[in-house]
């Protein structure tokens, strides 16, 4: 059996972030598959708070500017 060692690295944005005109988790996205990363997954939170206070804000239902986690995955280097 091969084993194999990944590295993760996760960053947190907000679902309304913005870069350029366009969201922030596309233009990561298409950055990481250009750069040929193993792979990574976009988290959408329901809820959250922080240093900065709560990350949502709830209207009848709706959620707005909710919390994200891009995580990153690559194969170690040995």
């Amino acid at each position: 059996m091969v084993r194999q060692s990944m590295l993760c690295l996760t960053i947190r944005i907000k679902k309304n972030d913005e870069i350029n005109g366009k969201r922030l988790e596309k233009v990561l996205l298409e950055f990481l598959r250009k750069s040929k990363v193993s792979g990574a997954t976009v988290w959408l939170g329901v809820d959250g708070f922080g240093k900065s206070g709560k990350s949502t804000v709830h209207l009848e239902g709706l959620s707005i500017n909710q919390p994200m986690m891009i995580d990153i995955v690559e194969e170690r280097l040995t």
